[in-house]
């Protein structure tokens, strides 16, 4: 298994870190919920990888920004 970048997101970390940081807005974006999972320990890499590759887990939950946590 190897990792495959994307472009999708290309020009648009000015805009998104100005919006985090309350330059853009008068108010700050809510983006807990950009985080849909949370995988515990580097021994579960595979399976994170695995599920960001889906577009929903096994429970047909969004799978959008799995995150590993070490």
């Amino acid at each position: 298994m190897g990792i495959i970048d994307v472009f999708r997101y290309a020009g648009t970390w000015p805009y998104g870190i100005d919006l985090i940081a309350n330059r853009a807005t008068n108010e700050i974006p809510d983006i807990s919920k950009f985080v849909t999972h949370r995988i515990e320990g580097i021994e579960n890499v595979p399976e994170a990888f695995t599920l960001a590759r889906k577009p929903v887990d096994d429970d047909r939950y969004l799978a959008l920004k799995p995150v590993i946590e070490m």
